[in-house]
């Protein structure tokens, strides 16, 4: 009848890799990937099209995506058929982990001066309250 693509997105994590979701469309697992790869928890990431055709009963696995934090940017493996229709993916833009904890680190900041400005505003209080002019 036909022949059936999909795209496996996995992850790296603790030392494992985990299936984490399954796309139809390749440039959507590319982008999943990417922003995973973005996160904190994830060490690598790949993409494996699994391809089958119903009429031989014959299924047909390759890495099309893989890329490891730390590690060089591999080439993506060049598709040498015409396929009309898949338009380049977008470079999402990436959060980085250093940008993440200095982002994380003001806030605690933020959330430290405005508990300790709470805390000094109701001494402040209590002392008027009990020993203001009287």
């Amino acid at each position: 009848m036909g022949k059936s693509v999909s795209y496996e997105l996995m992850s790296f994590k603790d030392g494992n890799w985990t299936i984490q979701a399954v796309y139809d469309d390749r440039n959507t697992a590319v982008y999943e990937a990417r922003r995973l790869l973005g996160g904190r928890h994830e060490k690598g990431v790949k993409i494996i099209e699994e391809s089958y055709d119903e009429e031989t009963n014959e299924t047909k696995s390759r890495i099309v995506f893989n890329e490891e934090k730390g590690a060089e940017k591999k080439p993506e493996p060049q598709r040498h058929e015409s396929r009309a229709g898949i338009a380049p993916v977008d470079e999402p833009k990436k959060k980085t982990a250093e940008n993440s904890d200095f982002t994380g680190y003001i806030v605690k900041m933020v959330l430290i001066v405005g508990g300790i400005c709470l805390v000094l505003l109701g001494v402040v209080a209590f002392l008027i309250s009990n020993f203001g002019d009287g």
